[in-house]
C-alpha cells in the first residue's frame, strides 16, 4: 500500500517537473523546484527511503536559500554551501542502508554546485546526468512512477534546450 501511495505522490511530482524544466530563468526554475521537492519528500517517506528523504529535505532548504538569494540579487554565502554539503554527508552517515545510499548524496552535492552556474541551459544539461543517476536509485527503491518522471524530465529538458537554442 505504501508503494501505491508513494507512486501517487511521484505522479504529482511528475506533473510539476514537466512544468519546472520549462522555466526560462533560474529564479523560476528554483521556485518550481520548491514545490516539486515537497512532493518528492512525501514520496520518499512512503518508500522508507530515508537517505533520499534527508537529501531531499536538505535540498529543499538549499533551494529556498538559493531562491531567496536569486530573488534579492544576493550572492550565496560560501558558509551556506559548505554547511549544505556537510549536511548531505551527515545524512549518509546516519542513514546508510546500502551502496545505493550514496546516489542521492552524490546528486545532492552535485546539484548544489550546479546551481552556482548562472546559465540555465548548462544547469539543465547537468540535470540530465543527475536524472540518469536518479533512475538507477529509483529502480532500487521501487519508485516506478519516479523512473517515468526522470525519463520525462530528460525529454522535457532536451525539448527546452532545443527550444532555447532556436531563439
Amino acid at each position: 500500500m505504501n508503494i501505491i501511495i508513494a507512486n501517487i505522490f511521484g505522479f504529482i511530482s511528475l506533473l510539476i517537473s514537466i512544468y519546472m524544466y520549462q522555466a526560462n530563468t533560474k529564479k523560476d526554475l528554483l521556485l518550481r523546484q520548491i514545490f516539486y521537492t515537497i512532493f518528492i519528500l512525501i514520496e520518499f517517506i512512503f518508500l522508507n527511503a530515508y537517505v533520499a528523504f534527508l537529501v531531499s529535505l536538505i535540498s529543499l532548504i538549499r533551494t529556498l536559500i538559493y531562491y531567496y538569494c536569486q530573488k534579492t540579487n544576493r550572492k550565496i554565502p560560501i558558509l551556506y554551501l559548505v554547511l549544505i554539503v556537510v549536511l548531505f554527508l551527515l545524512s549518509l552517515l546516519f542513514n546508510y542502508q546500502n551502496i545505493f545510499s550514496f546516489i542521492p548524496v552524490i546528486i545532492g552535492i552535485s546539484y548544489t554546485i550546479t546551481l552556482l552556474i548562472k546559465n540555465v541551459n548548462k544547469i539543465k544539461i547537468i540535470c540530465i546526468i543527475l536524472a540518469i543517476l536518479w533512475i538507477i536509485y529509483y529502480l532500487v527503491i521501487h519508485a516506478y512512477v519516479s523512473i517515468i518522471t526522470r525519463i520525462i524530465d530528460i525529454i522535457s529538458i532536451l525539448y527546452s534546450i532545443k527550444k532555447d537554442f532556436k531563439k
